[in-house]
């Protein structure tokens, strides 16, 4: 993972945990779509950032 990304991604992590839309955190992490936001994620994580987000409101 390139550094950049590696920055994005703890970032749009924490804006998920504080209840940020996911369109709101892919925009701020620079991405073009919600779509190539959640494809990034999703190959990084193993998860999508709306399962993330439903498994951070359960805790």
């Amino acid at each position: 993972m390139h550094w950049r990304q590696h920055v994005r991604l703890a970032r749009a992590l924490s804006q998920i945990c504080q209840g940020h839309a996911i369109k709101t955190v892919a925009r701020d992490a620079d991405y073009a779509s919600c779509s190539a936001f959640s494809s990034m994620f999703h190959r990084v994580l193993g998860i999508t950032p709306t399962h993330y987000m439903k498994q951070v409101i359960e805790r």
